[in-house]
């Protein structure tokens, strides 16, 4: 009798257990993936102006020449509605349309974009838009991006799906549109909001970058038109 008492018990706390988890569960909200960017559009525009500094781009390139002699890859391509949030990152699938430089043994890659949405703790809705300069990819437009294969410990083995991803050599001029009307400017709002840069191509308070990528982007809609 004691024994049926026992499990019956038990088995109340496991029920218990999972309809609360149940419940946990679905009050989460899916923070990882990124469907609909017009949901940042609040957010405030952070740019970090240490990018030389960085290690895993080539931050002092200033023209075309460079760019695509430090570039392990270059090519035309266009994003696929997929990606999500990683660390300090956004992780997103890209089709592959022509090679350019290099070599590819697929249609679809991964590019690790250098900026990234964080939503505030107090108020899930605003956030910040955190950036060096670059400027996150928009469906069914095409680019040209000058990539780079990831970077890793020695001994290291990457997997399968980190075979095929890919940084940009350069957080400012890494991704040039081939098409496009955006009037060329530099930020000037420190409480800019992405929906007031959502259509800039970089992200920049520096007139001398913003010289660089426009004589960078005459060069590449030059050759690869």
């Amino acid at each position: 009798m004691k024994n049926k008492i026992f499990i019956a018990i038990i088995a109340v706390v496991v029920l218990s257990a999972v309809g609360v988890s149940l419940v946990t569960k679905g009050s989460f909200v899916d923070d990882l993936s990124i469907d609909n960017i017009e949901n940042y559009y609040g957010y405030n525009v952070g740019l970090y102006t240490d990018i030389k500094d960085n290690p895993y781009f080539e931050n002092n390139l200033t023209n075309f020449e460079e760019l695509v002699d430090a570039s392990e890859l270059v090519i035309k391509a266009k994003m696929i509605n997929v990606r999500e949030k990683v660390t300090r990152a956004t992780l997103t699938k890209v089709y592959v349309e022509e090679v350019l430089k290099g070599k590819l043994h697929t249609n679809e890659i991964l590019l690790y974009e250098p900026a990234f949405f964080w939503p505030y703790m107090d108020n899930p809705n605003t956030g910040s838009y955190s950036t060096g300069g670059y400027q996150l990819m928009q469906e069914g437009r095409e680019y040209i991006l000058f990539l780079q294969s990831l970077k890793s410990p020695k001994g290291y083995k990457l997997s399968k799906d980190e075979n095929s991803s890919f940084l940009p050599v350069s957080e400012l001029y890494g991704k040039i549109p081939i098409k496009s009307n955006w009037n060329p400017e530099v930020i000037t709002n420190d409480e800019a909001t992405y929906k007031e840069v959502v259509d800039s191509e970089i992200l920049t308070r520096e007139k001398g970058s913003l010289q660089n990528y426009i004589e960078i982007k005459k060069i590449v809609e030059k050759k690869y038109h």
